[in-house]
């Protein structure tokens, strides 16, 4: 049997075979549900820190911003090292009260069981919030989960989440409403006492050179901090210390070396009890590594 898709030379009559025509329509009908396919699955991206990924182990479909409990790392470092030590994965399931409190993450992709995808652990993203009877003039300004419903949050007085705004209720004062809140796990304190601000910095994938940008807002001056993808704490508050608004002395940087290790950056001094926005860090002058990354997280929100 000849070629089917043997070249035609310039000038020659065309005959093609009804299977080489057939051929060329599956392909051209691949290429266009493809298309479709890329289309009905593109979602709006978030370009900020605390994103990780999560495995649905609800028991049920979860749609985009629903609400998982976590209950730990999907592998142990016992099960897989490997894993372990790349990009954050955790397991999720339906949150209660008694085991997620303070502790859970908002979904950016819808999810079946048993499906991984992307969410939010620590950042600014739009939730659903319930706010019960007598609680819209009550001036609370947290959020947490609703015991059992992962398909929205509840406003409380602390929580893990703070509201940084939201939709009013209807007249009967209680309902579901549209609001963006910032997590960061840590619980408002419904007590003033003061706490020092607290960032954790993960460097992900463990990159072999380069730098990256971590954007620090203080006192709402946002200046462009750099660091080497192996940098030490004592270069990385040296670095902080070029800030405006950081000077010796108001910050105390622990941990790492990076990539191995975290590094963590408390606000003190002339900074103490200060509330710092969660940093946004860019990666994309890392080299080497695989899936490399970083996350910037509020381990502890500044109380003064």
């Amino acid at each position: 049997m000849g070629d089917k898709f043997k070249k035609a030379q310039a000038g020659a009559n065309l005959n093609i075979p009804a299977a080489a025509y057939n051929e060329f329509v599956d392909a051209s009908q691949w290429v266009r549900q493809r298309r479709q396919d890329l289309n009905v699955n593109r979602q709006p991206g978030f370009a900020q820190a605390g994103i990780i990924k999560i495995k649905n182990s609800s028991g049920a479909a979860r749609e985009r911003f629903d609400i998982l409990g976590i209950d730990g790392p999907l592998f142990t470092e016992t099960e897989n090292a490997e894993s372990f030590y790349g990009p954050m994965l955790l397991d999720g399931s339906s949150p209660t009260d008694a085991d997620h409190t303070g502790n859970f993450v908002v979904l950016l992709e819808p999810l079946d069981v048993g499906e991984i995808g992307r969410a939010v652990i620590s950042g600014v993203v739009p939730v659903r919030l319930f706010v019960a009877e007598g609680s819209d003039e009550s001036g609370k300004q947290y959020a947490d989960v609703n015991n059992s419903d992962a398909t929205r949050l509840e406003l409380l007085e602390t929580g893990g989440a703070f509201v940084l705004w939201r939709d009013t209720v209807d007249d009967d004062g209680e309902g579901e409403v549209s609001a963006y809140v910032r997590i960061s796990n840590q619980g408002g304190a419904a007590s003033c006492d003061p706490k020092n601000a607290k960032i954790d910095v993960y460097v992900l994938g463990s990159p072999t050179g380069g730098t990256f940008d971590v954007d620090f807002t203080v006192n709402d001056e946002t200046e462009t901090m750099t660091f080497d993808y192996d940098a030490t704490a004592a270069e990385v508050e040296t670095e902080l210390e070029t800030h405006s608004e950081i000077s010796s002395g108001d910050v105390d940087v622990t941990g790492g070396d990076f990539p191995d290790a975290t590094i963590r950056i408390e606000f003190e001094g002339d900074l103490a009890g200060t509330d710092i926005a969660v940093p946004l860090p860019d990666w994309s002058s890392l080299t080497g590594g695989a899936g490399v990354g970083v996350i910037c997280a509020l381990a502890q929100k500044g109380i003064a």
